[in-house]
């Protein structure tokens, strides 16, 4: 009997110096001690030859004593580059890594995430130190939404600033393939030279593309007198009126000078050629390209010739004066955009055989419909950019909302004209 229990005390003496001094058969981990440390995915390798890889016992009786009896066999950087290259040979290193601190990332026993990494996902593992969430941002870049921090991102170190894979825009370019092609064309936006950070974030932003903000307030950051010429302006072309620089202008490169993203008049025809506005009164001018007779300047010339692409004083962002509606005051500054080409003698001489056809006899009509106290405007009776009849005389022309006759006819001595405004006049030029 003495025999039996000096033998199962031995055995018990036995049992408990080997759960305390030998764990190289992974005793630590059964489901009444350390069970869950190696049940998900990836499991630090290591664990696969024992705790004592890494662990030894320090004090205490294990596991009954207070917690501490088992420590690293050294200090955890040092033990993580006994396997792992530790050293910091590059530009810009993540502090973690620089101080040693491998397990503020990483776990060292076993994790769902590939690199043992710590959390859910990458990215909050990241977001354990790096808040780059704005709740208030509707829009987020592909990779972050998607938790995929080390799409661009380096976990330790890298030559590059926010220890990124490569420099901007290098990095843009490895999603963003186009682009890259776009460096070659003629006319590249300097800022898109210097990268894209000056104006994407590479996280989330409140406005779409990524850009840091919405509108036009991106582009006026560089564009500075354009933004005081809007503010200042009392015409402001549409699109730069509601932000939308890009109708217009590549915001990367392209062929054409300013970025333009297609030539005149076709670039104009992108707007103009459609009710955009929805507006009761509307005028279609690539319609009227296709008219008999077309303006010469509209016909050979660039729309800018006549029209100032951003802002202006005048109506219609006209480069000149011109009269916004059917009548003005008879001063020749108020057609000061018509005598940019024609001569003011076809308004003030009154009395003429040369300055104009459009007389009867030698009394100058454009005088008489002009040079009076309520001023008849150019387009009471004109299209500025092309009409079915000789002279830009329309067939119909805008009178307000009313659509008002002009019945005009041409005769070989003059024509006739039967508007809405008088009754039929004849006119001949022949005439003593």
């Amino acid at each position: 009997m003495k025999k039996t229990i000096y033998v199962l005390a031995l055995l018990f003496i036995t049992s408990s110096y080997y759960a305390q001094n030998n764990l190289n058969d992974n005793t630590c981990a059964t489901e009444d001690c350390h069970g869950s440390i190696m049940k998900k995915a990836n499991v630090h390798s290591p664990m696969n030859d024992g705790c004592t890889t890494c662990h030894e016992k320090k004090n205490g009786n294990h596991p009954g004593g207070n917690g501490a009896e088992f420590g690293l066999i050294e200090s955890a950087s040092d033990l993580c580059g006994t396997c792992h290259d530790t050293e910091a040979t590059q530009k810009v290193v993540h502090m973690p890594f620089y101080e040693g601190n491998c397990i503020s990332c990483h776990s060292p026993h076993s994790s769902d995430l590939p690199a043992l990494l710590n959390g859910a996902n990458q990215r909050e593992t990241c977001e354990q130190c790096h808040n780059v969430e704005v709740a208030e941002n509707n829009f987020r870049h592909g990779p972050f939404m998607s938790n995929q921090c080390t799409s661009c991102h380096v976990g330790h170190q890298s030559n590059y600033e926010s220890l990124v894979v490569d420099g901007d825009p290098g990095l843009c370019f490895q999603c963003h393939l186009g682009k890259e092609e776009d460096l070659e064309l003629a006319n590249v936006h300097p800022v898109f030279q210097d990268g894209c950070l000056d104006c994407h974030s590479p996280h989330s932003s409140p406005a779409s593309n990524m850009l840091l903000t919405g509108g036009n307030e991106l582009c006026y950051t560089c564009h500075e007198s354009i933004k005081a010429d809007v503010t200042a302006a009392k015409i402001v072309h549409d699109p730069l009126k509601n932000g939308e620089c890009v109708s217009c202008h590549s915001p990367h490169a392209g062929e054409l000078t300013n970025l333009l993203v297609n030539e005149q008049p076709n670039l104009c025809f992108n707007c103009h050629s459609v009710n955009i506005n929805n507006k009761e009164r509307y005028i279609d001018i690539y319609g009227r390209l296709s008219k008999e007779f077309v303006h010469e300047p509209v016909f050979e010339n660039p729309c800018t010739d006549c029209h100032l692409p951003h802002v202006s004083k005048n109506t219609k962002l006209l480069s000149a004066a011109f009269p916004k509606g059917n009548y003005t005051k008879p001063k020749m500054k108020n057609f000061a955009m018509c005598f940019e080409c024609h001569d003011s003698d076809k308004i003030t001489t009154k009395v003429t055989t040369t300055a104009t056809n459009f007389r009867d006899g030698s009394n100058n009509l454009h005088s008489l419909h002009v040079m009076k106290k309520k001023s008849i405007s150019c387009q009471s009776c004109h299209d500025m950019h092309g009409a079915d009849n000789k002279h830009n005389i329309g067939n119909v022309v805008y009178f307000g909302k009313w659509e008002m006759p002009i019945g005009y006819k041409v005769t070989p001595t003059g024509g006739t004209c039967l508007p809405g405004c008088h009754v039929q006049y004849e006119y001949n030029r022949d005439k003593n």
